[in-house]
């Protein structure tokens, strides 16, 4: 019996051993190459023209700005909030929504915070990986589109690009009044450093290729440790949206590239399967990260207003305007 537990003890002494040299020599440099990662820049858009400006808070108290734009179309089929990628701002939405708007959906486009016209957190560096931060900024806009005299009592859609499809996905877990959820190259923090992890830390450590024979579930909780270390040094806490998803009741049109070189197709199909409710990945081939309504934008634009048609206009009538109804009695 005494050698029995002698033997347990030394198997558990000499896994400890191995987590805590683990934890010493590759979470360091591991969280250091997520700070340093570089990403794709977004190029400036074309302002946005016509629609109403509008300042409101995130659920943090961060004032943000927004823009509402409203269908020239005779009747309102839904509205649809549009979440912007990093380095962006919501002038960017103008390619990505301008059909939906002719088809007769309102969009309201807002910047995240230290993007375009927003506040700016002082002390906060945006990352490509979603915060509570972003996640709150989601929920405000929420909040207000769906507080406005206008709102449409059914509900209103999601659309996000990069992060701001990732933070879409959070901000529509648990959330009765995301009715569906469109995103274009989405992307798990936690899949993407496993991938990232095993093809690019031989820059940060000598240690690199040891580490990578080892399988997720021990690389697991390396990711988590350096989530930690990143958002103890920023002053922010990351969103594992990997449980996010799980929450997801609604439809999900996920969109993605095949040739995207910073979110590899097989993490987002990851990503889908994990997703709780029902879910459909479009691969555009030959596209790159943020490149699928450039490669294809007949069909990009053909499945976004399908979905959006089927999931939020649904097939009735939405509720007319005060302004509307008003124009309706004096012509009756």
């Amino acid at each position: 019996m005494l050698s029995f537990l002698l033997v347990v003890l030394g198997v558990f002494l000499a896994a400890a051993s191995l987590l805590a040299l683990t934890l010493l020599v590759y979470v360091p440099p591991l969280a250091r190459g997520f700070v340093q990662t570089s990403w794709l820049v977004a190029p400036p858009s074309p302002r946005l023209r016509g629609g109403e400006t509008c300042r409101f808070r995130a659920r943090d108290g961060i004032e943000l700005s927004g823009v509402y734009l409203r269908t020239p179309a005779a009747q309102r089929m839904g509205v649809v909030v549009f979440c912007h990628e990093l380095t962006s701002d919501r002038n960017s939405a103008g390619p990505y929504v301008e059909v939906l708007r002719r088809r007769g959906f309102d969009v309201f486009a807002f910047d995240f915070r230290n993007h375009g016209a927003s506040a700016n957190l002082p002390g906060y560096e945006p990352l490509p990986w979603l915060t509570r931060f972003e996640l709150a900024d989601v929920q405000g806009a929420l909040d207000y589109v769906c507080s406005r005299p206008d709102a449409d009592p059914r509900g209103v859609g999601l659309m996000g690009v990069s992060r701001g499809g990732t933070a879409a996905l959070a901000a529509a877990a648990g959330e009765r009044r995301v009715r569906a959820v469109v995103t274009d190259g989405a992307f798990a923090f936690r899949t993407i450093q496993l991938h990232y992890m095993r093809r690019y830390m031989q820059i940060y450590t000598a240690w690199a290729d040891w580490f990578a024979r080892l399988p997720d579930l021990w690389l697991g909780p390396l990711c988590v440790w350096s989530q930690w270390v990143i958002g103890y040094r920023r002053g922010c806490r990351f969103v594992p949206i990997e449980s996010a998803a799980r929450r997801i009741r609604q439809p999900v049109l996920m969109i993605h590239g095949a040739d995207d070189p910073y979110i590899p197709l097989d993490t987002a199909a990851r990503l889908q399967t994990q997703l709780g409710g029902r879910s459909k990945l479009w691969v555009v081939p030959a596209a790159r990260h943020n490149g699928s309504i450039v490669t294809a934008p007949s069909a990009y634009h053909r499945h976004v207003v399908r979905f959006f048609l089927k999931h939020l206009a649904h097939g009735r009538r939405a509720p007319a305007r005060r302004s509307e109804r008003k124009t309706a009695r004096a012509l009756a």
